[in-house]
């Protein structure tokens, strides 16, 4: 709902970094995506460097321009009310989705709405 709401006043891009943890237990847990921001390695986990180059790249060009658009992801609309555009970021690829969620979304809207 941030990302909606902040849509309204300036560019937003939303992206959801869906690779799962090497402890299944975790999933794609809040943090797993910083190994590949920074490429590390530890214990018996290196990061899939495809993966890591998209989003490297994605933090630089977006630190640089504002916008995240780089050769390693697909091209996307910015975040809107409307189109609700979520780059999903995985070791199988970068996809763009069209309202991804929404239906979670609504079923919270009512708590912080009212």
């Amino acid at each position: 709902m941030a990302a909606e709401y902040q849509s309204a006043f300036d560019n937003v891009y939303f992206y959801l970094f869906s690779e799962p943890s090497t402890i299944e237990a975790l999933g794609s847990c809040h943090a797993i995506d910083l190994p590949y921001t920074f490429n590390v390695s530890f214990d018996e986990f290196t990061p899939n460097q495809n993966l890591v180059r998209a989003v490297q790249a994605s933090w630089a060009t977006f630190a640089a321009t504002g916008n995240p658009d780089n050769e390693f992801i697909p091209h996307r609309e910015k975040y809107s009310v409307a189109n609700r555009q979520t780059m999903e970021l995985n070791s199988k690829g970068c996809v763009c989705h069209k309202d991804l969620n929404t239906q979670n979304l609504n079923a919270l809207r009512y708590v912080y709405e009212n």
